[in-house]
C-alpha cells in the first residue's frame, strides 16, 4: 500500500523546502545547541519524516555547519549595522554581546568551537566567521580613530584584546548560576575603554543607560 504525505502536506519548491529545513536547524542551534540537531530532530519539528531532511542533507554534519554559518552571520550582520557614529557602533555591539539576549549567541560558538576539534568543515566555519568579525571590528575602530571617537590605537591589537574579553565573557554563557559582581558585567566595557583609549567610564555609562550619545572623552 502506498504512503500518503503527513496531513496530506502540498509538495514544496526544493528551495523553499530546503530553507525551511534550515530554519528549523538554526531555531534548535539557538534554543537547545548545534549539538542536539539531529536528522530526526529537525523532521519533527516540521512534522515530515526523517528521510525528506536526508534528502537535502544526506550528512547530518552539512546541516549542523550550514546552522552554525547562517544563525553566526545573522548575528554578525546586525552586530555591525553601519548606523550612527563609531562610538555609538561600538557602544551598541558591545551591549548586545553582553546582555541577557546574547546568551544564545555565546552558546552557539562555544558549541561550534567544541565541534570544530573534530569536524574540518565546522573548523574552516568558524575561521572564516571569526576572520569576516575581525575585520569588520577593525574597520570600525579604524574609522572610529578617524573621527577623533576612539584614541591612537593599535587597530588590529585594539580589536583582538575586544573579541578576547567577548569570548571569555561569553564563557560562562552555560553556568547555572551566573555571577552579579560589577566586574563581571562591565568586564567587556572595562577592557574596551581601555584598548581603546577612552575615559575609564565611557562605555560602562553607555551599556547602563542603552548607548544614548554624549561627548567623548579620553584618558
Amino acid at each position: 500500500m502506498m504512503s500518503t504525505p503527513r496531513h496530506g502536506r502540498t509538495r514544496k519548491p526544493p528551495a523553499a523546502r530546503r530553507a525551511e529545513i534550515l530554519t528549523a536547524a538554526v531555531r534548535i542551534a539557538l534554543g537547545e545547541g548545534l549539538d542536539r540537531i539531529t536528522l530526526r530532530a529537525v523532521a519533527d519539528s516540521l512534522d515530515v519524516r526523517p528521510g525528506l531532511v536526508h534528502h537535502y542533507f544526506p550528512a547530518v554534519e552539512d546541516l549542523i555547519v550550514e546552522a552554525f554559518r547562517t544563525a553566526a552571520a545573522t548575528e554578525r550582520s546586525a552586530l555591525f549595522e553601519a548606523t550612527g557614529t563609531p562610538l555609538e557602533r561600538m557602544s551598541r555591539l558591545l551591549t548586545s554581546l553582553t546582555g541577557p539576549q546574547a546568551q544564545a549567541g555565546h552558546r552557539l560558538w562555544s558549541s561550534a568551537r567544541h565541534i570544530s576539534r573534530s569536524s574540518a568543515a565546522m573548523a574552516m566555519a568558524v575561521e572564516e566567521l571569526e576572520e569576516l568579525g575581525r575585520a569588520q571590528m577593525t574597520e570600525l575602530i579604524r574609522e572610529g580613530m578617524g573621527s577623533g571617537d576612539f584614541g591612537d590605537v593599535d587597530a588590529t591589537a585594539t580589536c583582538v584584546r575586544i573579541y578576547m574579553a567577548i569570548d571569555g565573557f561569553g564563557a560562562y554563557a552555560n553556568s547555572p548560576l551566573p555571577f552579579g559582581h560589577e566586574a563581571y558585567e562591565f568586564f567587556v566595557a572595562d577592557v574596551a575603554e581601555w584598548a581603546l583609549d577612552l575615559a575609564r567610564g565611557t562605555l560602562r555609562a553607555r551599556a547602563s543607560r542603552g548607548a544614548t550619545g554624549t561627548t567623548v572623552e579620553r584618558s
